[in-house]
Formats: structure tokens, sequence, C-alpha cells
């Protein structure tokens, strides 16, 4: 459930700010530092391609195309990992990013050492029925850990809806047990795929995603051949993630030109990002290398009282959403600048390239 958003004053936190120079400067250099405060924790997800190197994974021809899974994993990973970086506070690794192998011990061991939040493993099916068709996500049992087993079911939940809506068959969310009757420490029946057993144990869900069969005419045709095809799988990986921690996309905030009132204050105003939950407000002194945090609202305007005749400021805005398990920050606003000098007011637009 998500929290309450709490209204307050944030005049006394400071952002230290790594840049060169007084004046202008990039305002990605802005954004990197205010994801460095303490509340700024991004979802960490690992994508796994199946297979590499000299483990080609399960591999068929048809209509004179060959197709080995070891490459479709890898394209769907890549598709995945562009499409979920186009959300807010999510972090995203993978395993491999070309054509080698990785046991499966050290797949997990890098989720770990990223603190991974979500594993996924990207994969397709292959079966000795070349009949057999569809998706399914396996995730972890609810034995041991259970917290584990219920996210990362969810997680698998979401996925799966994905997939389906492009029209893959239905084959479900999964769990299997060890076949050799392996027990975690509590006793309970061990998860038989050791990405996800060592995930459950690592404290974070591994899922195994199963796209498409490679082994079937129809799925290997149809969802399976040439990257835009692919690419659709990825992004509905993505998509069904992106669901599960209730992320949104990273747009930034548009300010308008700032208003100076006859009291000299300065009114803000900008426009409603999607799925934004407060805005947070930023000021700092021209000539200086620190912004200030004035206020977190909900409204798209603020008015600053606090400023000083013959002050010289640069104000941006970004959006917060309060997610699933972490909050989440958009891109900082294209910063403004004003001079307020009492008798004679100059309103400039800082003109900078977002990262």
């Amino acid at each position: 459930m998500k929290k309450k958003v709490q209204m307050k004053k944030m005049a006394g936190v400071f952002l230290a700010l790594a840049i060169l120079g007084i004046g202008l400067f990039p305002p990605g250099n802005v954004y990197a530092a205010a994801n460095q405060a303490p509340d700024a924790d991004p979802v960490v997800v690992v994508l796994d391609p199946g297979h590499g190197g000299h483990d080609q994974g399960a591999r068929y021809k048809w209509g004179g195309k060959t197709y080995k899974e070891k490459q479709l994993n890898l394209a769907i990973a890549k598709a995945c990992k562009t499409e979920l970086e186009k959300y807010a506070g999510v972090k995203v690794y993978m395993t491999r990013s070309s054509d080698r192998f990785v046991t499966l011990g050290n797949r997990v061991n890098f989720a770990k050492s990223r603190k991974a939040d979500l594993f996924v493993a990207i994969h397709n099916n292959a079966s000795l029925k070349k009949t057999d068709h569809g998706a399914c996500v396996y995730y972890p049992n609810s034995g041991y850990k259970e917290e584990v087993g219920s996210e990362g079911k969810m997680a698998a939940a979401s996925i799966q809806k994905q997939l389906v809506a492009l029209g893959l068959k239905n084959n479900g969310i999964l769990y299997r047990n060890s076949a050799v009757g392996s027990r975690y420490p509590d006793k309970s029946k061990a998860d038989y795929y050791a990405v996800i057993k060592r995930s459950k144990y690592a404290g974070f869900p591994g899922l195994i995603v199963e796209h498409a069969y490679v082994s079937n005419h129809d799925d290997s045709t149809t969802f399976l051949n040439g990257n835009d095809r692919l690419k659709r799988l990825g992004v509905a990986d993505a998509t069904g993630i992106a669901e599960y921690f209730d992320l949104i996309l990273d747009q930034a905030p548009v300010l308008q030109t700032p208003v100076v009132n006859a009291d000299e204050s300065v009114t803000l105003a900008w426009n409603t990002v999607q799925g934004v939950d407060y805005y947070r407000i930023y000021r700092r002194i021209m000539g200086t290398k620190t912004y200030v945090c004035l206020e977190e609202t909900e409204e798209t305007g603020y008015t600053d009282t606090g400023g000083m005749p013959g002050n010289s400021y640069e104000y941006t805005v970004c959006g917060c959403h309060v997610g699933y398990q972490k909050d989440s920050y958009t891109k900082i606003a294209q910063a403004v600048q004003i001079t307020v000098t009492g008798e004679n007011v100059n309103i400039q637009s800082a003109q900078k390239n977002q990262n």
C-alpha cells in the first residue's frame, strides 16, 4: 500500500552538486546529485539472458532459418533493458551483453553484488512435442523465505499478462520443486531451478521467463522471427516489471517563466506529470554550487518568499512518485534563472541540454 505523502519544509536540506565553474551547467548533473539523496533508492533489476558461448540452448530450423535460443534470449533482454530504462527510479543490469558463457552461480552472484530487487532470466522453451507452444513464467515456491515467493509470484503474473496480450498461448505462472528431494534450511522443499533457488538464498525473487517455443513452427515464425518481434517481447517484459514495481515514465516537468510579485516573492508554475504524486522545488544562488530543496508539494505551483533583493537565483523542480516498494524521482526540469534588483526585474530561462 502506498504511504501518504507528507508535506514538509526542506529549507535545511542541501544537495551537493558536482559542477564545473559557476553560471550555466548541464542540468543532468543536478539530477545525478539529487538522486544521491538518502531517500533516492532506485529499484535494481538484473536481466539474465540465458545460455551463451558454447551453451547454445535450444536450436531449431524453420523455413530455412535457424533459431538459436542464446541469440534470441540476448536480443529480448537488450530490448527489455532499453524499454525499462525509460522509467524513473530503476537501475538495470545484464549478466551478459554479448555471446559469452556465464555459470548459473555467477549469474546470481552478479545480481547479489548489484543488490538486486528482482532477477529475471530470459529464456525460450523447447519440447519433443512440436505442438507445444506458448509462454510461461517460473517463480519461487512458497517454502523458505515466503515473502520472496509471494513477491516473485506477483512479478511473474505481471510479466505473463503482458506476454499473453501479444497473442502467446497462456501456459500460466508456475513453480517447480526439486526432483531429488532437496530441502531448504527450514526443511521445506527446495526450488528445482538453480537460479531461482540461489536467488532465494540471496534474498530476492528469481524468475525464469519462457517466452515461446523454438521447437514450434508458429511460435518461432510469429514471435521470434526478426528484431522487431523480439523487441515486442522485451517491451512486454519491461512493461510487466514496471507495473509490478509501480514505476512511472521518466518525464521531466516543464517550468514556465517565473513571475516576480510586488512583494518580491517569486511564483513558479509547471505542468502536471502523469503518475507523479508530489514535486520537489530546488533553488540555488547563482555563483554557488549548492541547491536547497525548498518544498515538497502536490500542487503544480509554488511561491518562494525567502529570496533576498539583489540576488540572482536558479530554480528547478522534479517529480516524485510513491512506488510499490520504493519512491522514484523524475528527471529535473530545465532550470530557470531570475534576478531581482528591487527596481528592475530581469528574467531569463536557462538554455541547457538535458542529459
